[in-house]
């Protein structure tokens, strides 16, 4: 689309993605211009990668939602909040973590896990940090725990450092958002098949800030794996030509 305005003229070129749509404007008579704008409620000001093509051809996907779900709060450390609708995370002159448990049973036994995403609905967030606040999602290999009696004082420990961190800086809500967590799937499927995620501000990148997400009491959790039963191969073709990039299949 170009746009003609005295001797100037200017091209817009719109890409769009799955939440957000950039527009790039660039102009002649005045330097390169980005704008970036958005027209949906669900963006925020994260750039997201597309994670819905399967990384192997073949392979099967499956969603599986929490069997439990809470939040932990410093300040209140005999308080279970098992049967909430959110999810509050925290960290300020006292935290809170959320902590979500699935049950990895209902994949085959014998399944390799290629990819896992792990998707919540956020709900409100706000804080300070360096270029954004920083939420994390770390394991948990401790699965003995009980959504009607998790609390600050009795909750398991976890790894210190994120599997997948993500930064929100401008954010509209509701909006739904994934971290990669394909080794915590990994590592639980070859021991008990539970599976526990701690989600948390990320300190010191996080100065202040509180998050809360939709609970699995309101459908606001869930878990994409990829998978498959097969052997996976992967495939180079090459020519005198052409070279192209290796494709790996499951067969």
């Amino acid at each position: 689309m170009v746009e003609e305005t005295g001797t100037a003229k200017r091209k817009f070129y719109i890409k769009k993605r799955t939440r957000y749509i950039v527009v790039i404007a660039m102009s002649k008579l005045s330097s390169w211009l980005i704008t970036i704008i958005f027209f949906s409620v669900f963006a925020n000001i994260v750039f997201i990668p597309s994670v819905s093509s399967k990384k192997v051809i073949g392979s099967d996907t499956v969603t599986l939602y929490p069997i439990a779900d809470s939040y932990v709060n410093e300040s209140s450390p005999d308080t279970n909040y098992g049967n909430y609708t959110w999810l509050g995370i925290e960290c300020n002159s006292y935290h809170r973590y959320a902590y979500i448990m699935f049950d990895l049973s209902s994949l085959p036994p014998d399944a390799t896990i290629i990819d896992a995403n792990l998707w919540l609905t956020l709900t409100s967030i706000g804080g300070t940090g360096e270029w954004g606040v920083h939420i994390g999602a770390h394991y948990c290999s401790n699965n003995s725990w009980n959504e009607t009696e998790i609390t600050w004082n009795n909750k398991p420990d976890f790894e210190p450092n994120p599997t997948m961190s993500r930064v929100f800086w401008i954010v509209f809500l509701p909006s739904t958002d994934w971290w990669n967590i394909t080794a915590d799937v990994q590592t639980a499927f070859s021991l008990d098949k539970k599976l526990t995620e701690v989600m948390m501000f990320e300190e010191p990148q996080t100065y202040s800030g509180y998050a809360s997400f939709r609970s699995r009491e309101v459908s606001g959790v869930e878990l994409e794996i990829e998978y498959t039963t097969r052997p996976i191969y992967t495939v180079q073709f090459e020519s005198t030509k052409i070279q192209k990039s290796p494709q790996t299949w499951a067969i």
